[in-house]
């Protein structure tokens, strides 16, 4: 029966999903107990210093005030790692050159596609803030295949889809996005769907816990 659940995981990564997979279903328990079922595998680290713990809180506006998540203090038993890739995530959410709606459409898809709990809870409420309906959140788990897109927020979606199938982006994929983007938007969507593809390895390989305020992949 689980390699039957995990087979559906995997088919339903590979392509865009036909319908989207209801909070609570089967699959959607059977990969949170793999991920989040044991605790993480490397514990943060309890003695940083002053100077680690100010470099890894969150910024305003993302996470707790005043909490340091666990995350950070995971990545920190490796400080020269961490001052690498905190930094680059930062980056796309603070200054980044995609609007904030593409940005979140774009990390939301990914998130699913590598099946993140940690990740897709915590850019659901990213999204929303930004905008999104539940309703276009809903969407996202089916993928540019479910109705309802322009064909903009479509392109941007199938983007990442080919990025994972492929490790490429068609040409026609591409124009579509090039009629509304700027080189700058353009050269940042591989290298956006690439770190989160990154953190979502990183966040599922540690089995980091999640949040309170983070439901996982029954967030919508």
């Amino acid at each position: 029966m689980r390699k039957m659940i995990w087979l559906s995981i995997l088919l339903g990564a590979a392509a865009p999903a036909a319908g989207a997979v209801p909070p609570g279903s089967m699959e959607e328990k059977a990969r949170t107990q793999e991920i989040l079922g044991q605790p993480p595998r490397i514990a943060p680290r309890t003695d940083l210093t002053e100077e680690e713990r100010a470099f890894a809180m969150p910024p305003a506006g993302f996470g707790t005030p005043g909490v340091l998540p666990q995350m950070s203090g995971i990545l920190l038993n490796n400080p020269a790692l961490a001052r690498q890739l905190m930094p680059m995530a930062g980056y796309f959410l603070r200054e980044g050159k995609l609007i904030p709606r593409d940005r979140e459409l774009a990390i939301l898809r990914n998130a699913w596609l590598c099946q993140a709990p940690y990740e897709w809870g915590e850019h659901v409420a990213i999204a929303r803030k930004v905008g999104l309906t539940g309703a276009e959140i809903e969407a996202v788990i089916t993928g540019s295949a479910a109705a309802g897109w322009n064909s903009h927020d479509r392109a941007v979606i199938r983007a990442v889809e080919e990025l994972h199938d492929h490790a490429m982006i068609s040409d026609a994929t591409w124009a579509e996005l090039a009629g509304g983007m700027s080189k700058e938007q353009l050269l940042e969507i591989p290298a956006l769907v690439g770190a989160y593809k990154m953190v979502a390895y990183v966040q599922n390989a540690l089995r980091m816990e999640l949040r309170p305020s983070n439901p996982g992949l029954s967030a919508r």
